[in-house]
């Protein structure tokens, strides 16, 4: 009986063979062969006229393709880093790349580095790479890269979009759902209840059903595509999040996809109780209606904080009151077929910064290295700008173009400036008269929905000894004088938020007339409305405020600051709603969401301490933090200077990287090109591909 085996790619377990070629970039085989033979390509195989092949007893003829094969340039020509040659394959690397691509998404860099694997059975095959995102937190490969591909259903809070009301998330039973950040939409059913149907909201005509019960929602969902494509979404006790203190499921981790002819990838995760879960491996080219086991295997192997001699804790986050922290870092990708290893990717780092990413065949060969280089300013030969005459100056997308303008008073204060920058020149653009003297313009953000940042203007006058500020909101060309006037000192710079149920931005003061009398006024439609505290508070005792979103909401919350306290409230209507009030003296503070879990935090310069939330609550906080204040980063002692701060995503950390800045009254924004200053401690990726 003839065995003649010729294939693309035969996965076969035998090790028997008594004869086998060296494995070569292409064979032509034209003349008779006997015995039992092998041969290996990396392109292709041709059975050329003259060749014959009779299998006798327990012979076999195995012809195959691997794709993975290396062929270095022969005559000691493997190159090292210095470019000299060398003849060992272990220190040396051989001609070629690591395929990698730069791109742009949704204002964002985008470096990606795509991980090869064997081709599946019928296409299906994982399909992941390693990131870099230039907006990006900290990820499974370090600072800003990430291990994309691995697909994840996750709880998400209300928004006015969606659902015309806000709720954080909360674990009571009216959270909402969404995949790799695509809201669910409930077609059947009620929403996280056994057997419900969602969609997306553009249509793809896929359907996602829940199934099962795990505390107030799902245990899994299953996604099925036009295809016929099966997605389970934590159908495995590994592929789901379940946090401490928490009732139910936070993400449920894509854990298998199926065809239609049963052929399936099998992710498998590793999961930890304070929070952490990691893909631990990746098996695919099985089939569940034969019976066949997967031939593919792609394992990650990963760093530990010890590892990498990280002695700090890295900043964890809080979701409805449960901890989550990172701890692992991948540290190598290993691609394997029937057992037998075909190539790997090693990951290199420098504490937390990825530093170097080399990959491998089987015989330890590897491709010249991708080399990051990490920075923290513009190049020594960045260009020197035109000094701006002009006082009060701000920045903001004051014409609605997509770019940040500068936006200026006059020297006298009776005129409103547009001015931007054309070849380290600035230009006027537009201009607006105003009505008596201005001392201060402020950039309140786009509060009537037109795509424009808006301006307030504000004019200081006095009237029967009484200090009063007349303020305009300036759009354009357009110039809006509010009705009402504030009386005395304010407490602090305006609040912008969304304050209220209406989706629409508005401006909270706190003005002192005397140092008894204090309110507290909203700035809503042009119209100056007098708030109240639901509590009672002394609105004499207050001393500063602040605004954020202090419970995951998505709305704007009030912090209010007096001597040895600080309490949180909501807006409802013209009220003012007592949330929670915490003992904590401090003199100055920030507020953002430090550690990316979408609830902001407080950072108290006092002791340069970053002090976490959850539902207007204290939930720990970080050591001491480098001091933002130092006259060597900024300049000016009110935090009203720095309009965002973002630290490295670890507690202790010897690196500040400021986003958004003011220095010496002007406002730099660091993006992907220069604009007015030179920022301090800015981050800047460098790579080296071959």
């Amino acid at each position: 009986m003839k065995r003649l085996i010729l294939s693309q790619l035969i996965f076969s377990l035998s090790v028997m063979a008594l004869f086998s070629q060296q494995p070569e970039k292409n064979w032509e085989l034209s003349t008779t062969e006997s015995g039992t033979k092998e041969y290996i390509a990396r392109d292709y195989i041709k059975l050329k006229p003259g060749f014959t092949y009779k299998a006798i007893g327990e012979n076999t003829f195995t012809a195959k393709i691997d794709e993975y094969l290396v062929f270095p340039p022969k005559d000691s020509t493997y190159i090292l880093p210095d470019q000299s040659i060398t003849t060992d394959p272990l220190t040396g690397a051989v001609v070629g790349a690591i395929p990698s691509g730069l791109h742009v998404s949704q204002g964002n860099a985008i470096y990606n580095i795509p991980i090869d694997v064997p081709a599946g059975i019928n296409g299906l095959q994982p399909s992941i790479s390693l990131d870099y995102n230039s907006n990006g937190g900290f990820g499974t490969a370090g600072y800003k890269f990430n291990l994309n591909g691995i697909s994840v259903i996750s709880r998400t809070a209300h928004n006015l979009h969606y659902d015309n009301n806000y709720h954080p998330i909360s674990f009571d039973g009216d959270d909402r759902f969404a995949l790799d950040g695509s809201r669910l939409m409930l077609l059947e059913g009620s929403y996280g209840a056994n057997n419900a149907s969602y969609a997306f909201e553009v249509e793809d005509y896929s359907r996602i059903h829940s199934y099962g019960n795990i505390g107030d929602g799902p245990e899994w969902f299953q996604l099925e595509t036009k295809d016929g494509l099966k997605y389970e979404y934590g159908r495995t006790n590994d592929s789901r999040l379940v946090l401490q203190n928490s009732n139910g499921v936070l993400s449920w981790f894509l854990s298998k996809i199926i065809d239609q002819y049963g052929n399936y990838i099998q992710f498998n995760y590793g999961t930890a109780s304070d929070g952490n879960i990691w893909i631990s491996s990746i098996e695919y080219g099985g089939n569940q209606n034969t019976g066949s086991n997967p031939s593919c295997l792609i394992e990650f192997d990963y760093y530990t904080n010890s590892d990498l001699n990280i002695s700090y804790n890295l900043m964890p986050s809080y979701i409805a009151g449960s901890k989550i922290t990172f701890g692992k870092f991948l540290k190598q990708i290993s691609i394997k077929s029937n057992a037998q290893l075909l190539s790997t990717y090693n990951l290199e780092y420098e504490n937390t910064y990825l530093k170097k990413v080399i990959k491998k065949n089987a015989n330890a060969e590897m491709l010249p290295p991708i080399e990051f280089s990490w920075g923290n300013s513009f190049p020594a030969n960045s260009s020197t700008i035109e000094l701006i005459d002009g006082k009060s100056i701000i920045t903001g997308d004051f014409t609605g173009d997509g770019k940040d303008e500068i936006a200026k008073l006059s020297n006298d204060g009776n005129r409103l400036i547009i001015e931007k920058l054309n070849d380290d020149t600035w230009s006027e653009i537009e201009s607006v008269s105003l009505e008596g003297q201005h001392t201060k313009i402020i950039n309140i953000g786009d509060v009537n929905g037109d795509g424009v940042d808006d301006i307030i203007g504000i004019r200081q006058y006095q009237v029967n000894l009484l200090n009063r500020s007349q303020w305009c909101i300036i759009n354009g060309n357009n110039l809006v004088k509010l009705t009402g006037y504030i009386t005395g000192d304010l407490i602090g710079l305006p609040l912008t938020g969304v304050f209220l149920e209406d989706g629409r931005k508005s401006v909270m003061i706190i003005d002192k007339i005397f140092s008894s009398i204090t309110r507290a006024c909203l700035f809503r439609n042009g119209t100056l409305q007098t708030l109240s505290f639901n509590d009672g508070l002394s609105l004499a005792s207050i001393e500063d405020c602040g605004v954020g979103d202090f419970n995951g909401d998505g709305k704007s919350d009030i912090l209010v600051k007096t001597s040895d306290q600080i309490k949180f409230y909501s807006i409802s209507g013209l009220t003012l709603n007592h949330q929670s009030t915490i003992d904590l003296s401090m003199s100055e503070f920030y507020v953002q969401d430090f550690n990316n879990d979408g609830i902001d935090d407080i950072l108290v310069t006092d002791n340069n301490r970053i002090h976490y939330l959850q539902n207007y609550r204290l939930t720990g906080d970080t050591g001491s933090v480098p001091d933002i204040t130092d006259g060597s980063h900024i300049y000016g002692s009110h935090r009203s200077l720095v309009y965002g701060v973002q630290f490295s995503p670890y507690d202790n950390a010897h690196e500040v990287e400021k986003r958004t800045f003011m220095l010496n009254n002007m406002l730099v924004r660091p993006i992907l090109q220069l604009l007015i200053l030179i920022p301090i401690l800015m981050d800047t990726l460098d790579f080296l591909n071959g």
